[in-house]
């Protein structure tokens, strides 16, 4: 009997092949778009990771590089301050104390600083333009004699910017108008290093006659020195007072621990302090 009955059951699933096959290609599709999902996840997964440690890598680390993290607080700080929309005004004051003038109005100022995203890997630290002078600002930690050439390729950069955000044509038969380039280099490094004028020509080999001139003016900013300058600019003498108290600290704790100390000493009446804390 058993066999009898079991019998219809499996005439019955062989009989209608259409059936079976209908259901299979019902589930089919769900199986498909299932394995479809998770691989689609785990390809995100993969990227997602990928990603993470290209960037993990690329994050300086405190116990690997420490002489770069000591030399980028300096710039980034500087950059920070004085290179920025919102604080113009104290923009405004660096300019007029290195070019001893006496603009007042911080929203003539036009920030053309470049992004290392959209100049591929060129990036500046301030540049701005007013009253026709197109003024590039670079702070040092260390000094470096190729900052001349370093300021002709932003230059380059920026001009060719200028001329196309002006739609000038440097092909035709009038000759254009340019912003005065002022370039500039603000040194805060602990060797002893005074006042000087950088040239491109020093780059070339003795007695050559270089048709391209490029002259950058250097500024020790350094706690202390230049002290007509600090005096014109309250935010240029905070920043130096600031960097000085942090590498005062770090001679004892490390870098992390000094930059948070010494922006816990900022005196209350410092222009900077509610800027930064």
């Amino acid at each position: 009997t058993a066999g009898f009955r079991s019998a219809p059951q499996q005439s019955s699933y062989m009989e209608n092949p259409l059936s079976s096959a209908y259901e299979i290609s019902l589930i089919s599709p769900a199986i498909w778009a299932l394995q479809m999902h998770f691989c689609f996840v785990a390809l995100q997964l993969c990227l997602c990771y990928n990603i993470a440690k290209q960037t993990f890598l690329q994050i300086p680390k405190y116990h690997e590089a420490p002489d770069m993290i000591n030399n980028k607080h300096k710039d980034r700080l500087f950059s920070y301050i004085f290179g920025r929309e919102e604080n113009k005004k104290w923009t405004l004051s660096l300019y007029n104390a290195v070019n001893h003038s006496f603009y007042t109005n911080p929203e003539d100022i036009q920030i053309t600083t470049m992004s290392d995203v959209l100049y591929m890997g060129m990036k500046n630290d301030i540049s701005f333009i007013l009253a026709n002078i197109v003024s590039i600002y670079e702070q040092q930690s260390t000094f470096n004699p190729n900052m001349p050439l370093r300021e002709f390729m932003y230059a380059a950069r920026l001009y060719d910017k200028y001329i196309h955000d002006h739609e000038l044509n440097i092909y035709g038969t009038e000759l254009i108008s340019l912003p005065v380039p002022k370039l500039m280099v603000f040194y805060n490094g602990t060797d002893e290093m005074d006042n000087m004028l950088l040239e491109l020509k020093d780059a070339f080999e003795p007695g050559a006659e270089p048709d391209i001139a490029v002259k950058v003016r250097m500024l020790n900013i350094n706690y202390g020195r230049n002290r007509k300058l600090m005096e014109s600019c309250r935010p240029l003498f905070e920043y130096s007072w600031l960097i000085d108290r942090i590498r005062e600290h770090k001679k004892e704790i490390q870098i992390e621990e000094a930059v948070d100390r010494a922006l816990n000493e900022i005196p209350w009446e410092f222009e900077i302090r509610q800027f930064l804390l």
